[in-house]
């Protein structure tokens, strides 16, 4: 499975708040809090599985046999992009109430990209964490990985247990193509992300394509040989919520988690809307002084002033001449040279 479009994915970006249509969720008003539990209506439930045999934890074992399972639950292991999109089709065919996605961050982007469209009602979703990155599953929660993590998931969605946390999707449209995930970023930030392909930094590396790529980033900039390189920004273009403005950008971020790795979340401010975002101009002011702050979200009076921006929008439009990255995997972007940017639809992860 990679991150590449399909004539078959179709352009359909308008998409409401979707709900599973076979439960009955008990959760608080606020959609990106956790609920007490959710309940199943009368019927059967039916449970699809994605799984992905190349998800770093899941090489080297065999693919589990889903009539072995409790309720025989439909398990498939997609070879390709096609294949993925088959079993979606299938899946939506047979109205699942649940989908269940054991694999990483590029798996899961993969799946709800392209489930988006193929369902009319959104099923519930619940994460298996065995990829090489887990941002997603590590903010919304997991059931863990393995053989015993897959079986207590199974029994405890054909139980009506468990609880709920929402998230929206990040919708990205380019004119020609539209993509949905979680993390968006550019500048400095993809650059990092791009260094840790190159296998440049061992251990470490594969880290860098989520929270650890903007410590990467601010650290190549204050330590690194390339200084000025990095320094010297990207040019781009923001308009956000009917306020355009124009200017190199060391770095740009935008998500709808509540939590990335390492203890990072460099977010704060106020404002309405779901993203929340970061926003530095380039060359970044008093880096050192600001690096702690930044990561930790916790800026410091001057900051704004010196170009260190955050906070919360309804949506963006983003005009830059180099790729982006969403949730670890880079594009690029379409004949205009533009994407818009907005929160998409909710999805209902159901954890332990």
């Amino acid at each position: 499975m990679s991150g590449s479009s399909s004539s078959r994915s179709g352009r359909r970006c308008a998409f409401s708040s979707i709900l599973p249509k076979s439960f009955r969720l008990r959760s608080r008003a606020d959609g990106n809090r956790s609920g007490p539990g959710w309940r199943r209506k009368a019927g059967p439930v039916r449970i699809g599985i994605v799984y992905n045999p190349k998800s770093r934890r899941n090489r080297g074992r065999p693919v589990p046999d889903g009539e072995g399972l409790a309720g025989s639950p439909a398990l498939r292991a997609p070879a390709s992009h096609e294949d993925l999109l088959d079993v979606l089709d299938e899946f939506a065919a047979i109205g699942i109430d649940c989908l269940a996605i054991d694999g990483g961050d590029g798996t899961i982007r993969d799946v709800l990209g392209a489930a988006v469209p193929r369902f009319a009602e959104m099923p519930a979703v619940a994460l298996l964490d065995s990829g090489t990155t887990n941002v997603i599953a590590r903010d919304v929660g997991a059931w863990g990985h393995g053989d015993r993590a897959l079986e207590r998931l199974v029994r405890t969605v054909l139980e009506g247990a468990g609880a709920n946390r929402r998230r929206h999707l990040i919708r990205v449209d380019d004119g020609q193509v539209c993509r949905f995930g979680f993390v968006l970023g550019a500048g400095a930030f993809r650059r990092a992300v791009a260094l840790s392909h190159t296998g440049v930094r061992a251990g470490f590396g594969q880290r860098l394509k989520t929270g650890a790529a903007l410590a990467g980033a601010l650290g190549s900039v204050s330590f690194g040989r390339e200084r000025a390189l990095w320094r010297a920004g990207t040019p781009m273009t923001l308009d956000r919520d009917g306020r355009e403005r124009g200017e190199p950008r060391f770095i740009f971020l935008a998500t709808t988690l509540e939590r990335l790795m390492l203890g990072i979340y460099p977010f704060w401010g106020e404002g309405e809307g779901s993203l929340r975002y970061l926003d530095v101009a380039a060359p970044p002011h008093r880096l050192g002084a600001a690096l702690v702050p930044v990561l930790r979200g916790r800026p410091r009076r001057w900051m704004e002033d010196a170009g260190y921006r955050s906070g919360r929008a309804n949506g963006f439009s983003l005009a830059i001449d180099e790729p982006f990255v969403l949730d670890g995997e880079e594009y690029e972007l379409g004949r205009n040279g533009r994407i818009d940017v907005a929160a998409g639809p909710h999805v209902t992860f159901l954890v332990p």
